[in-house]
């Protein structure tokens, strides 16, 4: 299994919500780091515990409004409140980088990118970006393109 696959098979156990399956693809002292909110998850263990316990009920309602989760958009059998698709995923060694776009129920779009170094077949450090869309400002669109 190439480096990508492994990333790529990651991905679709994730969004599938099969959390066991996806732990033997990660190194057992694997990193993942999260820097806009300053998590770091040393360990297999530790990993695994966050993905079997990923919340599927976000609060909503008032200022804790992260998202509303009555209607999942995501994979058929995924427990988790978004859709996931891949944009592109680039492979140079062991150096993974992947581009993607969660899209949650209330219609809220976060492009991501992801940075996975793999070892020996095996997950060893992720790092995760996460920005919300926004509006193109107008001042520059007579010099840009929109996707």
């Amino acid at each position: 299994m190439s480096n990508r696959i492994v990333v790529e098979k990651f991905w679709d156990l994730f969004q599938n919500g099969d959390a066991d399956a996806a732990e033997v693809l990660f190194h057992p002292d694997v990193v993942v780091t999260y820097p806009q909110s300053g998590e770091v998850i040393r360990g297999r263990e530790n990993l695994m515990e966050t993905l079997r316990n990923y919340p599927t009920n976000f609060p909503t309602g008032g200022d804790d409004v992260i998202l509303d989760t009555t209607e999942k958009i995501s994979a058929p059998s995924s427990p988790f409140p978004f859709g996931m698709s891949a944009v592109t995923i680039v492979e140079d060694g062991e150096l993974i980088v992947g581009q993607a776009i969660l899209t949650y129920p209330n219609g809220d779009t976060y492009h991501t990118c992801s940075i996975f170094k793999v070892r020996s077949r095996l997950i060893a450090e992720e790092t995760t970006y996460f920005a919300k869309s926004f509006e193109a400002p107008k001042w520059r669109s007579e010099w840009v393109e929109s996707t």
